[in-house]
């Protein structure tokens, strides 16, 4: 094997090393067992990136974690990350599948609000981008605020819900209790929530900390948007989350 060889394999290695304790941390003998490599291998590899500020060590424990660097470099690829350029093929395919309305909401601020709109040649719904979803009554609110911390969705819903229509849901314990569906089925519905007439298919699209941080959604009248339909269009619009999550940075899909 060349030196050149010998060199990448070095750093194939390391981000091998850096990967695994991405994910949990780990002691020295866990990364050379887990990764088949001798021990002075993984030391000199652990001991470089070490003093390089990617991985520390616990003094206590003598495990090792993503360093101060590896932050650094995470936050810069999410600076870099143009979310609305991201989303736009996405949503644009799916509104020529769908014929329906698609829109694209951000949790910014302990808020969801609307980024961006794909509108459909079956229905044009209005919407105005920047401003707030309901986070109790549509779809693209439930699905972000679902998967929220216990403290953040008791904030949110405290105080008096307004009620939009005949069905929408003011009843925490009854929305508590949806969003445990929504959580497990991995989307939301809105029944004529927010507007008689009209029923929405929200799913989450989560950011590189695995948190919910968009969402994408599917709005038309229920004439055309029938549950049928909306059984039909879900998977697709769960593949197309999984797609966008991997992109900004969600590595467990």
């Amino acid at each position: 094997m060349s030196n050149n060889q010998k060199k990448i394999k070095s750093v194939e290695k390391a981000f091998q090393i850096l990967e695994i304790i991405g994910v949990e941390k780990r002691s020295l003998v866990e990364v050379s067992r887990e990764l088949g490599m001798p021990k002075s291998t993984a030391f000199f590899l652990i001991d470089t990136m070490e003093n390089l500020g990617y991985l520390r060590q616990n003094p206590e424990t003598k495990e090792y974690s993503l360093g101060i660097r590896a932050f650094q470099i995470g936050e810069s690829f999410l600076r870099q990350v143009d979310l609305r350029s991201t989303f736009k093929p996405y949503i644009k395919s799916i509104g020529e599948k769908t014929g329906e309305t698609v829109h694209v909401v951000i949790w910014s601020n302990n808020e969801a609000i609307y980024l961006d709109k794909y509108d459909g040649n079956v229905n044009n719904i209005y919407s105005q981008i920047g401003s707030r979803a309901e986070l109790h009554a549509s779809s693209v609110g439930k699905v972000i605020l679902a998967f929220q911390s216990h403290e953040i969705i008791n904030m949110k819903l405290s105080g008096e819900l307004k009620k939009f229509t005949k069905y929408t849901i003011t009843d925490i314990d009854v929305l508590l209790k949806q969003f445990i569906k929504i959580k497990q089925q991995g989307f939301a519905i809105d029944n004529q929530e927010i507007a008689l007439g009209f029923s929405c298919v929200a799913v989450p699209v989560f950011d590189a900390y695995g948190k919910a941080s968009a969402a994408i959604s599917v709005s038309g009248n229920t004439i055309s948007l029938t549950k049928e339909k909306i059984n039909e269009y879900t998977p697709f619009l769960i593949e197309c989350s999984k797609k966008i999550s991997n992109e900004i940075g969600w590595s467990i899909y």
